[in-house]
Formats: C-alpha cells, structure tokens, sequence
C-alpha cells in the first residue's frame, strides 16, 4: 500500500539541505538530477527507483526520514519533538525550517567514508532484482542490502522508525533493525485487551495538548496521549493495563489530517504494542489499574479502584515535571528544564543484539 504526505510528496525531491551523521564532514559533493523515475511516493523506494544527493523518503506520518546526503552517506533521522513547531501540520510541508527537525541519526550505511579503492557514496537505487544499492561515481558498489533474486521488492520506511524491503507478496526480507521496541528481553504479557475501547478525555485534559500529561492531569480508563504526529498512542486500555501502541503502516489512510489533529477516532490504526505496565490483573494486593496520574511531585502513579499503586516510575523530587510520548516511540518523563529522569526504552535504533542498545 502507498501511503502519500500529500504536501511533502509535492517537495520531497526539491528538499534542500541535508543533515550529516555525527562526526562527518565531508566536503558536499554536487549531484545533478537523475532522469528517471520521480520517487513522489514518500514512503517507498520501487524498483528502479534511485534517491541522489538531497533527496529523501518519509515515514507515513512524518515522524522518520531517510536521506541520501550530499557527503554520500544514506542516513535515517527521527524527528526531535522537543523542536517541533506549534502548527503540526507545517511538518509535511517540506520546508527547510522542517528539515532541520531530523537531527538524531538512528541508522547509515557509512557510505560518507571512501573504502578498499572505492570513493564515497553518491546514489541510492532500489533495483529491479529487489536489491537495494549505494553506489559511489564511478559506479562501484558501496552499500548493499544483498536482497537480490526478489525481482518487484521495494523499500519502505515505517512509522516504527524501521527500513523493510518487501517482495512483491509483502514478505520482509531485510531490514536496518530500528523499528521502536523495548531494548530488554522480555515478553510483552497481556498487552492487547478485546474489542476496541470507546475514546474519551480525561477531565482536564485538553484535546490540543495530547502528547504531554501534565503535573496533577489524569488518564482514566479508554483515555489516550497520542505524540505530537500520531504515529503512536499510549491508552489506559478497559481491562487496567497501560499500554504504547505504535500504528499500523498497512491502516494509515491516505488523508492524514484527522490523526495530526486528532479530530477522528481511530483506534483501528493502533494494534500493534510496544510496551506495558501489565496492570490488567488481580494480585494479592490490587486490582487492575484504573486511573494514572502525573503527580505534582513528578511521579507518575498508576492505581486501581481503590486507589492502591499499581506501578510507578518513581521519579518523585521533581515537581513540575511531565510525560510526554514521542514520535520515536519512545516515552519520557522531563522535568521543567526539560532533562529527561525516565523513559520506557521503546525508541527507534539500532540493536544488534536483544537487550543492547546503541
């Protein structure tokens, strides 16, 4: 499925500066256009599609960019929320100011360094035989996926933060390893609850600001925060458990402007779960949670009915401080100096291996 930003889409080839992975600085090399197929579909590399210097992919919702820079390395960004303007939706407009967004670098292929004879990466071409390739110019092979023999496979990058090569039947068969998860190992016990809940705000939280819980707000049973592009959803589900969603790709529809602005109800999107507080049954002391609260002291508290913790994150000592859900998948609670106490671990990045991340 395409999934379109339909105004970035109209600019994503015109997009003009890139950003540099830490420790590069490459002179930037000046690369003409290419005559070939236009890569107007943000979210996709198709085959025989190429990206040069400047150009770049985006996830569905905004929140990730992939970009050929012009020091020749191929780059994947997550956009920095701390930084994103009040008008949400100027982030598909592919402006300049907008690009500058992408400042944490998650995953490259390296491709800015000259290696064993070769000279640095100039283009990115997703081949026909459903291999994806940097090349440097002279035309040598710097970077490959080595997915060839999967003739119709196209490159796709998710709104989990993860670059996944597909065959024409939708069978990954390569990808960077980003996706947002939890870094330890573990299981993810209980995590989806039956039928969709019925969404409704919290008393006090209001509708424009649903990517922070604030000091003294309140998520009470079906409540949701969405981060600020939508791409994942953090609800106190029915059944007691407290839950971060991350949205389905294969949903999204192609008029993404109700789940920026959150004016639709789309639980639908929201099925695929990342992490969990695991608050959705009894024990010896408590009963599944039904209400959490960012408290004044910077704690946020998850009860039951009877108002017995369920689970904490025990960051109490900072008043004024809040939960925010990020479009890198990641939770945190910052204080009011925005200096970051907790987070859930659940960010896009690169781990090699379970339970290490870099």
């Amino acid at each position: 499925m395409f999934v379109a930003l339909q105004v970035v889409a109209m600019t994503l080839i015109s997009a003009g500066a890139s950003g540099e992975l830490a420790g590069s600085s490459e002179a930037a090399l000046h690369v003409g256009r290419h005559a070939q197929a236009t890569v107007n579909l943000c979210t996709e590399l198709r085959a025989g599609w190429r990206l040069t210097a400047g150009e770049s992919l985006f996830s569905a919702l905004g929140g990730f960019r992939l970009t050929m820079q012009d020091d020749g390395n191929l780059v994947l960004y997550a956009i920095d929320d701390m930084k994103l303007p009040s008008d949400i939706v100027h982030v598909l407009s592919g402006a300049p100011d907008v690009l500058k967004l992408y400042a944490a670098p998650i995953w490259s292929t390296g491709t800015h360094v000259a290696k064993a004879g070769k000279t640095k990466g100039r283009f990115c071409t997703m081949e026909s035989d459903g291999n994806l390739v940097v090349y440097d110019q002279d035309a040598n092979i710097v970077f490959e996926t080595g997915t060839h023999r999967n003739p119709g496979s196209f490159l796709r990058l998710q709104t989990d933060g993860n670059l996944v090569i597909y065959t024409s039947d939708l069978k990954p068969v390569w990808s960077s390893n980003t996706a947002a998860r939890l870094t330890a190992v573990g299981e993810l016990k209980n995590a989806q609850q039956r039928g969709r809940p019925k969404l409704a705000l919290a008393q006090g939280l209001p509708a424009q600001l649903t990517m922070d819980l604030r000091s003294g707000w309140r998520l009470n049973r079906g409540d949701s925060v969405y981060s600020p592009l939508g791409g994942f959803r953090l609800i106190l589900q029915d059944d007691g458990n407290l839950v971060l969603y991350v949205a389905d790709d294969e949903r999204v529809p192609f008029d993404i402007t109700p789940i920026l602005m959150h004016t639709e109800e789309l639980p639908q999107l929201y099925h695929n779960a990342l992490w969990s507080t695991n608050t959705n049954r009894f024990t010896q002391k408590a009963g599944p949670g039904a209400y959490c609260v960012m408290k004044e002291d910077g704690n946020l508290v998850l009860y039951d009915d009877d108002d017995n913790v369920r689970y904490q994150t025990k960051t109490a000592g900072n008043p004024g401080a809040f939960l925010r859900c990020q479009d890198d998948g990641n939770l945190v609670i910052y204080t009011r100096e925005k200096k970051a106490i907790w987070q859930s671990k659940t960010y896009a990045r690169v781990v090699d291996k379970p339970g290490e991340g870099k």
